[in-house]
């Protein structure tokens, strides 16, 4: 079957608490199959090819049960249908919840680097919980995509002729069994199914599934609302936050290979659960990192109202290029260095209204953030890149369409103090209006300059992972990843500093990959020393 058919099917079932079982009447046909497991099941599956049988006709089953389409959305776990002769109930685990079973891509249209998958029991496929505005004002990380997430369905037979066999959806991991005629088998697990699926659906349907790189960063006014923390599945009450920051003209996509590789390790797996810092990438470097201090707060609320005592002084930081400089903005205090680089005096001193003051505020002033413990910069450009001033940072600037409004009330705060008598802020900027993304990136920038003074708070570990594109001596002043030079990327006093033979996107590369398990891995480590 087809990619294209394959995706478009759905199989709507919301599995949590609650009622009785309820039947939906299912229509069978030519092709159902009709093949009976108890034998399969009875007889213990002791043989690989006893367990490929049974998987072939539990995807049979199962496809047929999607391809149907007639379970009703949002029903209850225990949902009972009718297929040709066979009855089935869904089953899921204890506050699973999702509104359609997608299988996985074909193994010769996959577009990761590598698949992770894991041999075993039952069909993976992935679960999806739509995103809808009702349900995001109750869960604060659900994009617009929904959860999404890998499940491995099994089918258990009936209990005696005629019964109800079960199509038992599971979440796979690290050593997951599901029982069967009495035995305890390992679960078969494909954890590159939801990169492979949300790779396609953001080839083929953007517009639903969140924000194009070069699109939010040429009408960032536009995607605003789309600013936040998102996850692809709900907060773990016993992980640690690990949160993944993009850079300039990107999307969380651009993790996707890290995403992936990372979740190979159980460990890993297991301890952390992986975020995203969505944002436009054309606003104030200043602007967006205030958004992601908006979003840690969240997390720190939600955290505690689960219980995640791992989430508590032990998150993560990811950033990659520009967003390493949001990322570093989480764990430094600005006293008052950034709005006197900016505007020549303390906010206090400058004459605007106090509704817009109090609303830019917290883009120039604010602390460092104790509960992250750890950040990774790759490819940071800490010092700047001249490509800002060059030809392509002015092609940049006149792709931004970033008016002042685009900002609401802290925008138009901006606008005031950059056009008012404010001891010739506008003629010493030589700025026009808010600062674009890009305006920030250049090493004459006053960002720039007053951000490498900033302190960072006490007791964090940082770590860099730097380009060299074509392996030049680190003294070169032309050694560099082709956008950001390493006299930029190197930043003192990081506890580590991997150097890649690579271009801008180095946090593609398996070394670099490697490198962030290996620093994760320590995390852990450095956690049970102190305990």
């Amino acid at each position: 079957m087809k990619l294209t058919r394959l995706l478009v099917l759905g199989m709507a079932v919301f599995a949590g608490a609650c009622a009785s079982p309820r039947k939906a009447a299912v229509s069978g046909g030519a092709g159902v199959p009709v093949a009976r497991v108890d034998t399969m099941v009875a007889g213990g599956l002791r043989t690989p090819e006893e367990v490929a049988a049974y998987n072939r006709v539990v995807g049979e089953t199962v496809g047929a049960v999607v391809e149907s389409g007639a379970v009703p959305r949002d029903s209850a776990d225990g949902v009972e249908m009718v297929l040709g002769a066979r009855r089935f109930r869904v089953a899921a685990a204890a506050g699973m919840r999702f509104d359609r079973l997608i299988p996985v891509a074909e193994s010769g249209k996959r577009r990761m680097r590598r698949s992770v998958e894991h041999a075993g029991v039952g069909v993976p496929m992935v679960a999806r919980w739509e995103g809808t505005p009702e349900r995001r004002k109750e869960h604060p990380f659900l994009s617009d995509a929904g959860y999404i997430f890998p499940v491995t369905v099994t089918l258990e037979p009936a209990v005696r002729a005629g019964g109800v066999e079960v199509l038992r959806v599971s979440r796979p991991a690290a050593g997951a069994t599901v029982k069967l005629g009495g035995r305890e088998l390992e679960l078969a697990a494909d954890y590159s199914a939801v990169g492979e699926y949300l790779i396609y659906e953001v080839e083929h349907s953007e517009k639903k599934l969140g924000m194009p790189g070069l699109g939010a960063l040429r009408h960032s006014g536009q995607y605003l609302d789309k600013t936040g923390i998102i996850a692809l599945e709900p907060p773990s009450a016993d992980r640690i936050p690990l949160i993944f920051v993009h850079g300039l003209m990107s999307r969380p996509l651009t993790w996707h290979n890290a995403f992936n590789e990372l979740g190979e390790d159980p460990v890993i797996r297991k301890r952390y659960q992986m975020y995203f810092f969505r944002y436009p990438t054309g606003v104030p470097v200043i602007y967006s990192a205030a958004r992601f201090r908006e979003g840690l707060a969240t997390m720190d609320r939600e955290m505690e109202r689960i219980g995640n005592r791992e989430a508590r002084g032990r998150m993560v930081l990811v950033g990659h290029s520009m967003g390493g400089l949001v990322s570093k903005m989480q764990v430094v205090d600005s006293g008052d260095r950034i709005e006197l680089a900016m505007f020549g005096k303390p906010l206090p001193a400058v004459g605007t209204g106090d509704k817009r003051m109090e609303a830019l505020r917290p883009l120039v002033e604010f602390g460092p953030n104790p509960h992250v413990e750890r950040v990774i910069f790759v490819c940071t450009p800490h010092r700047g890149s001249r490509l800002a001033d060059g030809f392509i940072g002015k092609l940049g600037r006149k792709l931004i369409s970033l008016p002042v409004q685009t900002l609401g009330t802290a925008g138009r705060a901006f606008g005031d103090v950059l056009s008012g008598d404010a001891g010739g802020t506008l003629a010493r900027l030589k700025l026009n209006g808010v600062p674009s993304s890009i305006d920030n990136l250049s090493p004459e920038s006053p960002f720039v300059r007053e951000s490498m003074r900033l302190p960072l708070r006490p007791g964090l570990h940082i770590h860099s992972i730097v380009g060299n594109k074509k392996l030049l001596p680190l003294s070169d002043p032309k050694c560099g990843d082709g956008v950001v030079p390493y006299t930029s990327a190197h930043l003192e006093g990081a506890e580590s500093e991997l150097v890649v033979k690579s271009g801008h996107g180095a946090q593609e590369t398996p070394e670099a990959i490697a490198e962030i398990r290996r620093i994760l891995l320590l995390h852990l480590e450095t956690k049970n020393r102190k305990q």
